[in-house]
């Protein structure tokens, strides 16, 4: 992201929780997406604590996946938990990570992450389609955190498939 001014409305806010509703009712695979303004560190090592601290290892399918946006070093992170991983293409995250910072460089926020998320809809709909038994197991809302989150707290871990940018 060569730009720091990373903004989102509230308006763009609610219509990306709506494309994320989206996508998990056309997949049943669980995403979230954190917006983490100051990170010390490794932006790789703190969006895997992230995932562990959120539970995404711990979906049924093991198929969920984190956007990490770490405004601070300008980095975007993409993981997803094994499930996703054994069963994608290869170069699928690289190919997410680059349409989010090819957005952010021309300062499109919301189109980099919407678009992300359609791309990945319509992606996991072919490998992971909507199951009439699927739950919402993991909260659609974007989080946006100030500074580090309490993710030094022990967690399980799981395998994860991951990939960076730093545009």
């Amino acid at each position: 992201m060569a730009r720091t001014d990373f903004r989102l409305t509230k308006d763009e806010r609610k219509r990306l929780r709506e494309a994320i509703e989206r996508f998990e009712k056309e997949t049943s695979a669980e995403l979230k997406v954190v917006l983490a303004h100051r990170v010390e560190g490794d932006a790789m090592e703190y969006a895997k604590r992230e995932f562990l601290r959120l539970g995404l290892t711990n979906t049924a399918l093991r198929n969920a996946v984190l956007i990490a946006v770490v405004l601070n070093q300008r980095r975007v992170v993409v993981l997803g938990d094994e499930g996703i991983h054994r069963a994608l293409p290869p170069g699928t995250w690289e190919q997410v990570v680059e349409r989010i910072v090819s957005e952010f460089r021309e300062g499109r926020y919301y189109h980099g992450l919407a678009g992300a998320i359609e791309e990945l809809g319509a992606l996991f709909a072919r490998y992971f389609p909507y199951r009439t038994d699927d739950v919402n197991e993991i909260p659609d809302e974007i989080l946006d955190l100030e500074g580090e989150s309490s993710s030094e707290q022990t967690q399980k871990t799981g395998e994860t498939e991951e990939r960076s940018s730093e545009p």
